[in-house]
């Protein structure tokens, strides 16, 4: 199959990248920076290469070391298109000879620019557009064998081509920047990519391949009720039937009858054999005095893996372990950042990992879950912490700070569902701050907890930004909360959008 590789040099927006170019047809995957031209032959019919947008800034990294090499130059002699956006841009401009110097406002914004449409980049693309840039270096004094193709009054040339390599400031991928999937299709055009990527191929593909891989040997998949353990489970369950066992563990640091919910619904979507562990006792006995955040996720998955363990054995003999593990999971986990829970202890645990949606982003398994009956109700399930309300309780996590975390967060969620606002909401969550705030009840002074509210609009959870509650609708969930939960006596709500900070706040 035709394949486009993203080198990744830190962009935010890969992802969207990366799923833009599988909707026009096109397979694509992400590559550390460091992949060498060597590496990107031995993927097999590469047809073209992009060079992401990041964070570093080219003038710094020149100033601070001349001579040293941004990027293997042999990716250039692979005999393939080559697209440089934003960052990438500027790497390809300084390889040319071109000068890349810092500013001193590094901000992301719109511009007006001008195109020329005798560049095969921008052929039945308007003459002049408007599209996101990031400003933070300027290109100049541009050799005269590499030709300017696309202008900004602004910021002077955002694009340049020279022979079948393509520079353009501009971030395609982002929604909102004009004619972006335009100019990404006619680079997979350029690329002489055949168009054979579609998640009903691949639903086909992968359960052969399961078949062929498993034969009669039994799985074992740990359901969380989220959507990428759902989807894995159903494709596993299309190919080898009754030979799959699901376990879902309860850890007593869900959400109100949340557990029941997810077991229901699974039960009626499903015919498969599911299993429950409820170990809610051990998981709060474990975190006793536990403050740190990181310390509780590592107390929540050590005990999880070993409560995992001692049900599989109890369950049958399972040769492989089933994962709901996602491409960008496999990336980060490969490049040092996170990876699903089990998956570092599959040696231990005696069996062989078995990912089906390890090639997916979540996009693309929300869609494929579509295609396998699941309702919107599900798809549309707000993403869920793994270590569960233990993240959303600043220091200790003790079962009164559990129950009024529970109560505060269901009368938000009553309150989004009775003025249906669940689908202009990609997350919303209380979080029990560790603030004791200062009350009065009765004519006694109390200290009591306060509650943050937490909502966010977002397409991807890249980005996101906070919620415009109508002031009645917050000022009724604030009244609510603190005359319904003994123990709270102040409500804030969260107005910061990501970046800066996260979604969650541990």
């Amino acid at each position: 199959m035709d394949k486009i590789v993203i080198l990744d040099y830190g962009s935010q927006y890969n992802e969207i990248l990366l799923t833009k170019l599988r909707e026009l047809g096109v397979y694509s995957l992400i590559v550390p920076k460091t992949t060498t031209a060597s590496k990107i032959k031995e993927l097999k019919d590469v047809k073209g290469v992009i060079l992401s947008g990041g964070p570093s800034i080219i003038g710094e990294e020149v100033k601070n070391a001349p001579d040293s090499k941004l990027f293997d130059e042999e990716i250039l002699n692979l005999n393939v298109p080559v697209l440089g956006i934003c960052y990438g841009m500027e790497l390809l401009a300084h390889h040319f000879g071109a000068k890349v110097t810092s500013v001193k406002d590094r901000e992301f914004d719109k511009h007006v620019i001008r195109l020329s449409n005798s560049c095969p980049l921008f052929f039945n693309l308007r003459d002049e557009i408007v599209v996101y840039i990031t400003k933070s270096d300027r290109i100049s004094d541009i050799p005269s064998s590499v030709q300017i193709v696309a202008e900004s009054s602004s910021l002077g040339p955002v694009a340049f081509a020279k022979d079948y390599v393509y520079g353009v400031m501009r971030h395609p991928e982002v929604d909102g920047s004009e004619e972006g999937r335009e100019l990404l299709s006619n680079f997979i055009d350029i690329c002489g990519c055949k168009k054979e990527w579609s998640l009903e191929n691949f639903l086909e593909n992968k359960i052969n391949e399961i078949k062929e891989e498993v034969k009669d040997e039994k799985v074992i998949l740990g359901l969380s009720g989220g959507i990428d353990s759902t989807v894995a489970a159903l494709i596993l369950h299309k190919a080898i039937g009754d030979n799959l066992t699901c376990l879902f563990v309860e850890t007593g640091l869900h959400r109100v009858n949340e557990a029941s919910v997810i077991l229901n619904r699974f039960r009626e979507k499903s015919k498969i054999q599911l299993d429950v562990a409820d170990e809610g006792e051990l998981f709060l006995n474990r975190l006793k005095g536990v403050v740190d955040p990181e310390e509780k996720r590592k107390v929540i998955v050590d005990t999880f893996i070993e409560v995992f363990k001692k049900y599989a054995k109890k369950i049958g003999d399972f040769k492989y372990l089933g994962q709901g593990t996602l491409y960008t999971d496999i990336k980060e986990s490969k490049w040092g950042g996170k990876s699903k829970v089990i998956s570092g202890t599959a040696e231990d645990i005696g069996f062989k990992i078995i990912e089906p949606i390890k090639e997916l982003t979540k996009a693309e398994v929300r869609e494929l879950g579509r295609k396998l009956g699941l309702d919107e109700a599900f798809i549309k399930r707000q993403p869920f912490p793994f270590p569960g309300l233990a993240i959303r309780i600043i220091g200790e996590v003790t079962l009164l700070k559990l129950e009024i975390l529970r109560e505060a967060n269901e009368i938000l969620s009553q309150e989004v569902r009775k003025n249906h606002l669940e689908t202009e909401l990609y997350q919303y969550f209380c979080v029990l701050t560790n603030i004791d705030s200062t009350g009065v009840e009765g004519n006694n002074k109390i200290y009591y907890h306060t509650i943050a509210i937490r909502a966010v609009t977002s397409n991807n959870g890249i980005n996101a930004d906070f919620y415009k509650f109508d002031m009645n609708f917050l000022e009724r969930v604030s009244r609510r909360i603190v005359n319904e939960v003994r123990g709270v006596n102040r409500v804030v709500y969260d107005i910061t959008a990501k970046p800066p900070s996260t979604i969650e706040y541990q």
